[in-house]
């Protein structure tokens, strides 16, 4: 059984907090609960294209991947039929950082028609490649 401790903040956010002292790696793990299955069957994509744009930067940090590498760090993400899932592993001393990282591209996501459509030709070429190039 895995321990946890489970806090619900006054916004309604669920932290789980599991603390494994045997690594120096902390992982930082943000689930929403919403996926393909929320879309409308005639317009499907928009769950994962949002996906894409989470990581499109911020004002105040334009460029995502770049600052968790630079901390040493990794991240990534996957949208299925129920939730869209983000995580940032970074060294332990790092904690503060992975959160003020989500905290900002949940607040600041750059939305613009040029984010738009750079994720929108990246969702796409994902499509072709993943399900009508399939043999």
């Amino acid at each position: 059984m895995i321990n946890y401790t489970r806090h619900i903040l006054s916004n309604g956010l669920t932290l789980l907090v599991m603390e494994e002292s045997s690594t120096p790696l902390v992982s930082v793990n943000t689930l929403f609960s919403v996926g393909a299955r929320d879309e409308n069957p005639s317009r499907t994509g928009f769950a994962h294209l949002f996906e894409h744009l989470m990581f499109g930067g911020t004002r105040n940090v334009p460029n995502f991947d770049r600052v968790v590498t630079e901390l040493g760090g990794e991240s990534n993400a996957n949208t299925n039929n129920d939730f869209t899932q983000y995580y940032i592993t970074l060294p332990a001393n790092s904690l503060e950082e992975a959160f003020r990282l989500e905290s900002d591209r949940m607040q600041h996501l750059d939305l613009s028609p040029k984010s738009l459509a750079v994720q929108q030709s990246v969702v796409t070429e994902e499509y072709h490649f993943r399900y009508m190039n399939r043999p």
